[in-house]
């Protein structure tokens, strides 16, 4: 029942996100997307009867503080496309929170069969997409590209991805964000080292509130009791 609409939900985060990165640097442009788990920590209560504690709220709204000093508004220097490609990200967010929470429903599906349905379904919803845009360009591709395609697809998309969303049937959805917090770290790091991105100051402690606040709202500060004998 929710396999479909967590194929057709994929395809179009995939849309918002890599739409994003062509208004906006790959460094702010993830940050905005790792709005989403502090978005799944919000919404388990509702779907999924987990607690939300005082400190998860003020983490959200710190969160929240980071994303707004991402889109670099009020800064004249920002690029004006620099806000539409936040928004883009943050779209992405809402989306990929959303499939989160999807895919927690279908606990009873293997990891493998899961994630082959829905790459299925999603790419049925990107290729209307793809055909009214650029269109499919693939035959232009050198023997470098194609190597870096299938890279990404099967490796950083497939296989990432089943493992992933197997893990995800197992655990809590508000340890998600704990797990993949490595992830938006590497991607600023090599958007500013690799590419050579610009990272404004305000941008990169808007940036490190996303983190610190999404971590912050996952470590559990339960003190252990001391038993007296």
């Amino acid at each position: 029942y929710f396999l479909l609409p967590s194929g057709a939900v994929l395809g179009i985060n995939w849309i918002f996100l890599f739409e994003a990165y062509r208004y906006t640097t790959v460094s702010v442009a993830t940050l905005s997307y790792y709005f989403a788990p502090i978005l799944v920590t919000l919404l388990c209560p509702f779907f999924f009867k987990e607690k939300t504690t005082p400190r998860q709220l003020l983490c959200f709204v710190g969160a929240t503080i980071g994303l707004v000093l991402c889109t670099g508004i009020g800064n004249t220097s920002e690029k004006p496309e620099n806000l539409l490609g936040v928004t883009l990200g943050l779209i992405a967010a809402i989306l990929y929170a959303s499939i989160v929470l999807l895919n927690k429903r279908l606990a009873a599906i293997p990891g493998t069969q899961r994630t082959f349905w829905q790459f299925i379904i999603a790419a049925l919803v990107l290729i209307p997409y793809v055909l009214c845009t650029d269109g499919i360009s693939a035959h232009r591709l050198n023997a470098g590209g194609m190597i870096a395609l299938l890279l990404v697809g099967i490796i950083h998309s497939g296989i990432a991805y089943c493992l992933y969303f197997a893990a995800i049937s197992q655990i809590k959805g508000q340890q998600v964000a704990l797990l993949s917090y490595v992830d938006p770290l590497t991607a600023v790091v090599l958007s500013v080292t690799v590419l050579g991105e610009p990272l404004s100051l305000p941008q990169a402690i808007g940036g490190s509130m996303i983190l610190l606040f999404t971590l912050l709202a996952e470590i559990p500060l339960k003190s252990k009791k001391i038993r007296r004998n």
